[in-house]
């Protein structure tokens, strides 16, 4: 029984995890990497006034938080994370969706958040 436990225990850690996945669209050789904290800007559109290069998509993916939380900004800062890592400076929204939502007598339980977006450094 301990063992059962134990074993459900690091499966509970391991799913529990945000990740993100780059794939490159634009036509360059790459970037020097930034910290993942860089502060990479987030627009719901392209900016405007501003030129830039496309560096490729971005797509994070977070553990929902049930009927407790909401799990939306982890995901919104693995996207950030993910554009600051390809040396990108901004990152603009493409989609956001829950896998799994649920209905209870609680309210909804969100069990994944996904989040994409194209990087962009600018000029």
């Amino acid at each position: 029984m301990k063992k059962l436990l134990t074993g459900l225990s690091v499966i509970a850690a391991l799913s529990g995890c945000t990740s993100h996945e780059f794939i490159k669209t634009g036509a360059h050789d790459g970037y020097q990497p930034k910290h993942e904290n860089c502060g990479a800007h987030i627009f719901r559109s392209a900016p405007k006034g501003q030129d830039f290069i496309e560096l490729g998509l971005c797509m994070a993916t977070s553990p929902g938080g049930g009927v407790i939380s909401d799990n939306t900004p982890d995901a919104v800062r693995e996207l950030q994370k993910c554009t600051c890592l390809q040396g990108g400076d901004a990152v603009i929204l493409q989609n956001m969706s829950e896998n799994g939502t649920v209905g209870s007598a609680f309210g909804t339980s969100q069990q994944q958040v996904k989040v994409t977006g194209i990087a962009i450094k600018y000029k």
